[in-house]
């Protein structure tokens, strides 16, 4: 059975987020589940995703996370590889 909000939009009733750890040596998987009788909606899982990758840009600055939904309320953030610094637009005197 589904759950919906008042409105009759879904909810999930929990969100499970696995990120890999810098060249996916392991994983870390936060869990949030639902108080019985309710759920949360796209709002709140948007919010908690966002919030990842805030703290997935303070703590790994140097490498690059792929987000990929699994199913509803199951996702991974992936590490694919570490970020390249842009070349110097100034030419190099010789």
């Amino acid at each position: 059975m589904r759950h919906q909000s008042k409105e009759g939009a879904p909810l999930v009733k929990s969100i499970r987020v696995r990120v890999f750890n810098e060249e996916n040596r392991g994983s870390t998987v936060r869990t949030i589940k639902a108080d019985p009788g309710t759920g949360f909606n796209e709002k709140y899982i948007a919010d908690v995703l966002d919030k990842i990758s805030e703290d997935l840009e303070r703590h790994c600055p140097a490498s690059e996370f792929s987000l990929v939904e699994l199913g509803q309320g199951h996702f991974n953030f992936v590490w694919r590889g570490y970020r390249v610094a842009p070349a110097s637009q100034e030419p190099v005197s010789a």
